[in-house]
């Protein structure tokens, strides 16, 4: 990661007008764990581009990440409203509601997401979590189950996929 935030930054340095090119460099100080720089790099894309989906999205996370859960739902609304069919704006919404306590929605925009996302690993890990908070139980060990056989599989598929020695 530390070398596409080099990259990201020589994109910069070399043509800040490039469109996208303050969201690759928010993404990579993101994944470097970097939240601040990140934010400000997000912050740039949108002035240049209101309409950066992936800048409004990430821009969600990472506020809602920081605790600064009104900005979040600010950006992830407006991601939802340029792409109203993300999955993945809708678990980060869902995430959100989670944070201001309204964990009935967010159990019910989980529910869609995994409707449509059936095979998502962390989507069932934290709507397993949420089903127990909301002391439904019973799905809440449905969904550890359902966490149990995905992980399986992604073990069986990282060992499937190594090197011989």
């Amino acid at each position: 990661f530390e070398v596409a935030r080099k990259y990201a930054d020589a994109a910069v340095s070399l043509e800040p007008h490039l469109p996208g090119v303050y969201t690759l460099q928010g993404k990579a100080l993101q994944d470097i764990g970097d939240n601040q720089a990140a934010i400000a790099a997000f912050s740039k894309a949108l002035a240049a581009d209101p309409n950066d989906f992936e800048a409004h999205l990430t821009l969600g996370a990472i506020l809602n990440a920081e605790r600064d859960v009104a900005g979040a739902r600010k950006h992830v609304e407006r991601a939802l409203q340029l792409e109203p069919s993300s999955a993945l704006a809708r678990f980060e919404m869902a995430r959100i509601e989670r944070a201001e306590g309204h964990l009935d929605a967010a159990v019910r925009d989980m529910e869609k997401v995994a409707r449509d996302r059936p095979d998502w690993l962390q989507l069932h890990v934290e709507l397993a979590a949420l089903y127990y908070r909301v002391n439904r139980p019973d799905d809440g060990a449905k969904e550890r189950e359902i966490v149990d056989r995905l992980t399986a599989l992604e073990q069986q598929k990282n060992v499937s996929q190594a090197p011989s020695p």
